[in-house]
Parts: structure tokens; sequence; C-alpha cells
């Protein structure tokens, strides 16, 4: 079994903004109920995205996280990675991906 507890870090260095806390706490929340399936199942199953399998593992690999490990071998960042460019990006009418952290930085 596995126990999350998501504190945000202080400061602009945290990766998501205060905005976006409640719904990245709600993706961890329902992808962490499926802890022994490989992530891009959990995010299937956690039904947090309209994307298909195909499109999730596409757009997993185009920011740098592999589709095929357990959802607890995965670091915050790569949560927030993903929270940020599929989960968020696509629940947004955004294309998958196409969120720019540099221009949030400013």
């Amino acid at each position: 079994s596995c126990v999350v507890k998501i504190v945000p870090k202080a400061g602009k260095d945290r990766g998501i903004s205060e905005s976006e806390v409640s719904g990245f706490e709600r993706f961890v929340r329902n992808v962490f109920n499926f802890p022994n399936k490989k992530f891009v199942n959990s995010i299937l199953n956690a039904h947090v995205t309209d994307m298909n399998k195909q499109q999730i593992i596409r757009a997993l690999e185009r920011i740098a996280v592999r589709p095929d490990r357990f959802i607890g071998e995965y670091a915050p960042e790569d949560f927030v990675r993903v929270y940020k460019n599929i989960i968020s990006s696509v629940n947004t009418g955004g294309e998958a991906g196409d969120h720019d952290d540099e221009a949030e930085k400013e």
C-alpha cells in the first residue's frame, strides 16, 4: 500500500500555482487509487482526462515521462509535469504538451 501526503513547497519554485493546487491534489489522489498499475493505466482508470491510451502514451513521451513504470516509481516533479502539460492543459482546452513553464515563471 502507499501513503501520499501532499505538502506544497513555499515560493515560486513549487511547480504549480495556488489556483492549481486543488486540481493537482485531486489528480494525484485519483491516480494513486490504482497504485499497482502502470502510470498510463492509472491515468486511464482514474478518468482524469478524455484521452485514450495511445494519446496518453504519446503525451507522456513528449514530456519525457515513461508511461511503462508503476505509479510509485515517479518523483513528485513527474506528477507536476504530467498535471501541467497533460491533465490541466487538455481539460482546459489546450493541446497536450503545449504548456509553457517558462511563461509562468515571468
